[in-house]
């Protein structure tokens, strides 16, 4: 009974992730059918592994098959990770599909923390060129960090762009060292 109980368990535990890596190929397939590759090359910018490694780090014009294939092998894995990866894959799909706004907010953190415009030690995220704005300078969380950010994106003017803006002032950081918007 014991043996037949853990092998069921066992077969039950592949077949939830099976179901899971088939909703993450979905969704995948979606991205690449419906939207541009730039969005797809966002979206590997903010999925980050088990390590909080990005899926791709390469900056500038990097290909779309090279973006395709690692968010395959990220969705495809077959290590100890891999149903972790997958909800990690599904959560930012929602946050895709579902929040634009917080979505480029995320892309503008990762690319931040790709290019060392924001580094995390002791415990604190520091938005590096800002020594001399100690209220834009350290904060305790990713997520506080990326709510004042959010928050600054909502005030933000295309049409007369403000320094006094966190938003405005990171993406014309992020745009000198050669991070794309579209």
């Amino acid at each position: 009974m014991f043996y037949i109980a853990e092998e069921n368990e066992e077969e039950v535990d592949r077949i939830r992730i099976d179901r899971l890596e088939n909703e993450a190929i979905a969704a995948l397939s979606e991205m690449q059918n419906k939207y541009p590759p730039f969005k797809l090359y966002q979206f590997a910018i903010i999925l980050r592994n088990e390590n909080g490694a990005a899926v791709v780090t390469t900056t500038g014009d990097v290909n779309s098959q090279i973006v395709e294939d690692q968010l395959n092998r990220f969705i495809k894995n077959k290590d100890r990770y891999k149903a972790d990866r997958i909800h990690k894959f599904l959560d930012a799909f929602k946050l895709f599909k579902g929040d634009s706004d917080r979505f480029l907010v995320e892309y503008m953190f990762s690319q931040a923390l790709n290019h060392r415009v924001f580094t995390a030690r002791d415990g604190y995220f520091f938005w590096n060129s800002k020594t001399e704005t100690p209220a834009w300078y350290q904060w305790k969380t990713d997520n506080a960090l990326k709510t004042f950010l959010l928050k600054e994106y909502g005030t933000y003017n295309k049409k007369d762009p403000s320094d006094s803006n966190a938003y405005h002032t990171l993406r014309a950081e992020l745009m000198n060292k050669g991070v794309k918007f579209e």
